[in-house]
């Protein structure tokens, strides 16, 4: 692994979100993508934080690994905290999330896919508040016949198919799961019903739904073609539920539900298949795609999340 020479640290304070543009800045507010510039954010309740740890310089077609680091007030390592990293377009995240190990660390991988300065953001349970961000800088040319990394979401919001629109005019803000836990970037899943809790009453064993977060700034409606997903070396299959949904022009902040697990009384089933929802920690890549409601000007958005599925003690 290469020396780690840039540490970056935020505090506990407000979830921040990230927002793109087409050449890796990002406008509106402090965040500086110079690699190595920190942005600090803390709240009056600051009592735990995120640190990146990485080679902030990458070359075109090459990965670097990185490290979140979670720690607590007194700086001792929080176990097992679900993560999970985004991307501005030019930087792939190859492994994006997951449980910090028992040191309190995540290791991740990403790969350089075009020159220029991108922000990679890192967020904690939404319930935390905590987020780190860091700017990579990727360097060309890009090697003779490289075309990207195969299956890899690069972005949260990826180029449109028609190349004088601008990005931001479809976004893709955000996606959560909502479960028996509760709504959040990091699904925890219920694996098996208990049918028989103490006092003889049955575990709260119910379908889980993934959320998205849309907004359309155009002056035009748009309808939702297909949204698909990927679940990190499980299964991929559509969400049919939001099939020809329709977004009005120029609105901001909409969700859409679709089911994500269908359960019956003892086990879950990935929406759309057969395949059983077993205990694992995965990313899930979802990929949406639309157009104006006439059919013209199509877009392609995507954005991943992580699920914790495990069989959850949820007896009354």
């Amino acid at each position: 692994m290469k020396s780690f020479k840039i540490v970056f640290l935020v505090l506990l304070g407000s979830l921040m979100s990230l927002t793109s543009c087409n050449q890796g800045n990002t406008d509106g507010g402090t965040a500086d993508t110079t690699p190595g510039t920190p942005l600090i954010s803390s709240g009056p309740n600051s009592a735990a934080s995120l640190t990146i740890r990485a080679d902030t310089d990458i070359p075109v077609g090459s990965t670097a690994d990185f490290l979140v680091e979670a720690r607590d007030a007194n700086g001792a390592p929080l176990p097992f905290v679900p993560i999970t990293c985004f991307a501005e377009p030019g930087v792939a995240l190859i492994d994006s999330g997951g449980l910090t190990s028992a040191g309190g660390v995540f290791s991740g991988v990403l790969g350089g896919s075009a020159p220029g300065s991108f922000i990679v953001e890192c967020r904690g349970p939404a319930s935390s508040g905590l987020v780190v961000r860091m700017g990579f800088r990727v360097t060309g040319p890009a090697p003779l016949g490289f075309t990207g990394f195969d299956g890899v979401a690069e972005s949260t919001i990826l180029r449109t198919t028609t190349e004088s629109l601008q990005v931001e005019e479809i976004a893709f803000n955000d996606v959560l799961f909502r479960t028996v836990s509760g709504v959040s970037q990091v699904g925890e899943i219920d694996t098996t019903g208990e049918e028989n809790c103490d006092g003889n009453l049955a575990e709260s064993f119910t379908n889980d739904f993934a959320v998205f977060n849309l907004s359309n700034n155009r002056s035009s409606a748009i309808q939702i073609d297909t949204i698909t997903y990927s679940v990190q070396g499980v299964v991929t299959s559509n969400l049919s539920e939001i099939s020809q949904v329709v977004i009005p022009a120029n609105s901001a902040g909409i969700n859409l539900e679709a089911l994500f697990t269908s359960s019956n009384l003892t086990t879950k089933q990935y929406a759309g298949t057969n395949v059983e929802v077993t205990d694992a920690t995965a990313n899930v890549a979802f990929t949406i795609t639309g157009s104006n409601v006439d059919g013209s000007e199509p877009f392609t958005l995507s954005s991943s999340a992580s699920i914790v599925a495990d069989n959850y003690d949820l007896c009354p």
